[in-house]
């Protein structure tokens, strides 16, 4: 551990339906006053722009949308909305719609869940100059992390770096869970996109 000094997650958003450089640059002066694109939910403040892409972020849950201005497209980092047909339960719900997520452990090494939109937590955000900077403590593990959300040339980058991981209580951290349902959408409804899944539950020929 003396050797890791952050955790770094690079997340680059997929070229499927893009055409042309992903090349996604900050410019924030004065975005908060803008109103949000066609299709982006009120909860979300835009936090940087270029020519091509704008980057929205809710500040409520860490959730994050970037639009491709040339073809209205957006992708998004979690589900806003649950659907019936989703047949999540409570707690995969909060998975999905969180930006961020825990596992943390007790004496025994039992394992549990943390989630931003259904466990009691404090979040202050503050935006950066390529995105937003948060700070996020889970209550009742009494766990808390930094979190670095910017644009870069090849696409979102999501930092958290070593030193702002803090363990206070006795209950200590298992695991990590940032976007895990970036670039989801539901069954057909993206014509030519397909998400192949690889590991438990997907057999490769």
């Amino acid at each position: 551990m003396a050797e890791c000094r952050k955790v770094f997650i690079l997340l680059l958003i997929p070229l499927i339906l893009l055409q042309g450089p992903l090349t996604l640059l900050a410019r924030a002066r004065g975005s908060a006053a803008r109103p949000p694109a066609e299709g982006i939910p009120a909860s979300y403040t835009l936090a940087a722009e270029n020519a091509t892409f704008q980057l929205y972020v809710n500040h409520a849950t860490l959730a994050f949308k970037v639009v491709d201005k040339r073809s209205g497209y957006i992708w998004h980092s979690s589900l806003d909305e649950v659907q019936k047909g989703d047949r999540l339960n409570k707690t995969w719900r909060a998975f999905a719609e969180s930006g961020v997520s825990i596992d943390y452990l007790d004496e025994k090494a039992t394992s549990r869940r943390a989630s931003i939109t259904l466990s009691e937590h404090t979040l202050e955000v503050r935006p950066i100059e390529q995105g937003i900077e948060a700070r996020l403590t889970f209550s009742e593990p009494a766990i808390s992390l930094g979190l670095i959300l910017r644009l870069e040339e090849a696409g979102v980058s999501v930092e958290v770096p070593f030193a702002t991981i803090a363990e206070e209580g006795r209950l200590r951290l298992g695991q990590l869970h940032l976007y895990p349902f970036m670039g989801a959408t539901r069954g057909d409804q993206v014509a030519g996109y397909m998400f192949l899944a690889f590991g438990g539950g997907a057999k490769w020929p």
